[in-house]
């Protein structure tokens, strides 16, 4: 989960909603 880790706050960060719906993408697997 260290990716997620890193990505959440990054998307938060460039505030897009394609980067907030990539985690979940990216935490399934």
């Amino acid at each position: 989960m260290a990716v997620n880790q890193f990505i959440a706050p990054l998307s938060t960060v460039l505030g897009d909603g394609d980067e907030v719906a990539f985690i979940p993408q990216v935490a399934g697997g």
